[in-house]
């Protein structure tokens, strides 16, 4: 484990204009318990590598992966997971952007529900026990 509680990880294809307005919300956003960025490049033909280098000193703790081939969407998502070295992920599509606070207010929330299995912008997923269905609560997490 690194320092910090949450990975950000931000899977990637094509865009970079939307990747630098994602990267830019991230810089102003509180990082206090954040302990990694990751951007994974889906094989893009367009050089992000040139955008999320272009944050490397604004934003702690931030690395930029690229797939040698296109995984498509989803097996980029589980390979974010993979790479990912926190106790908590938030996903953060690369044409998505941060609020000030939401990943402290998450990860807040997730620590003091152990129950909670997912928080969101809209609400939390809940589990109770290992046989009971997933239960979501709208607008817990605010």
């Amino acid at each position: 484990m690194i320092k910090g509680k949450a990975s950000i990880l931000i899977p990637a294809f094509e865009n970079p204009n939307s990747l630098r307005s994602c990267l830019n919300s991230i810089r102003y956003a509180d990082l206090s318990d954040v302990g990694e960025v990751i951007v994974v490049d889906d094989c893009s033909k367009s050089k992000l590598n040139n955008i999320v280098t272009s944050f490397i000193f604004k934003i702690p703790n931030l690395s930029y992966v690229r797939n040698i081939e296109n995984l498509g969407m989803v097996k980029n998502w589980n390979k974010s997971l993979r790479i990912s070295n926190c106790e908590y992920v938030s996903i953060l599509h690369h044409d998505d952007y941060l609020t000030k606070g939401s990943i402290s207010k998450r990860v807040r929330h997730l620590m003091q529900n152990k129950e909670c299995a997912m928080v969101g912008t809209k609400g939390a997923l809940y589990r109770f026990s290992s046989k009971s269905p997933m239960v979501f609560f709208p607008n817990l997490a605010k």
